[in-house]
């Protein structure tokens, strides 16, 4: 006779066996190639992504757009005279006016897209001979590329007016001419157009600028050189070529102000990023350790 369990053995061994559903794994495989392993790929394009923020995070340390109002220190109020504080009247007991409130974002945007349609007019006045007249165009395309929009930046490069603020730069009539064009070009050589900048003529006299007896055209100078120098390894090395590291260099002085410092700092660690040529090296050796 036989057991139970004998019984319930054989009976069990007879049935059709029923195919187990294939793992996950098993699955996966059947449809990507041998060889790929998914956490492997999944890490490589984490990889990926993190390479990619850290490059425009880098880029946005490298570049800097100026956007405040001027480099123009304010003047100094003197005190006011004890004999004039005797003789003013009191002051008022009525309340003051509210300080006026800025204008809306949309009249600003509306502003900058009317003087965009006057493009065309701005470009004849940069390319007249009349000084009042190319330092009122220059200081409007300044205004212009102060909002940072890429489509700004596009109509005012297909303007073809690069080259002439490369040629003010050597304008030392008037002084302010110069550090408005240095002004644009800084902010055009902050975003995607920088060969641009570095290919009009504006390096050496951007390096020339180094050496004006006005502050703030030097530190304009530097900032745009270092923008141009942040780009790419063949626009740092147009910089180094025309020059730049001795005039950056004396830069550095005791009177100077922080900010100016701190903006050669910057520009010249732009022009030390990757491998300097050995005569640069030991240049910058001989200036900074003259004994």
């Amino acid at each position: 006779k036989q057991s139970p369990t004998r019984a319930y053995l054989a009976a069990s061994a007879a049935m059709p066996r029923v195919p187990r559903r294939p793992s996950d794994e098993a699955r996966r495989g059947a449809y990507k190639p041998p060889g790929v392993d998914a956490a492997r790929s999944r890490r490589r394009r984490e990889d990926r992504l993190l390479a990619l923020r850290r490059r425009n995070r880098d880029a946005g340390l490298f570049k800097r757009r100026r956007e405040e109002p001027s480099l123009t220190p304010a003047p100094v109020v003197p005190p006011p005279d004890a004999a004039a504080d005797a003789t003013a009247p009191p002051p008022s007991s009525e309340p003051s006016s509210p300080p006026s409130s800025p204008p809306p974002a949309d009249a600003l945007r509306a502003a900058a897209d009317a003087e965009l349609e006057g493009l065309s007019e701005m470009v004849d006045k940069v390319w007249s001979d009349d000084t009042a007249t190319q330092l009122e165009a220059t200081v409007q395309f300044r205004k212009l590329l102060s909002d940072g929009k890429n489509s700004t930046m596009i109509k005012i490069i297909r303007a073809d007016v690069l080259p002439r603020f490369a040629e003010f730069l050597s304008r030392q009539r008037p002084p302010q001419l110069q550090m408005e064009a240095a002004w644009v070009l800084t902010n055009i050589a902050a975003s995607d157009y920088t060969l641009l900048v570095a290919e009009c003529g504006a390096v050496p006299r951007l390096v020339e600028l180094l050496e004006s007896p006005d502050a703030n055209i030097r530190h304009q100078a530097t900032w745009a050189l270092g923008n141009i120098a942040a780009d790419m390894p063949s626009c740092r090395e147009t910089v180094l070529d025309h020059g730049a590291v001795t005039p950056l260099l004396a830069q550095f002085k005791e009177d100077m102000k922080v900010s100016v410092l701190r903006t050669a700092t910057w520009a010249l660690s732009n022009l030390c990023f990757g491998k300097l040529p050995a005569e640069i090296q030991v240049g910058l050796c001989m200036i900074i350790f003259p004994s």
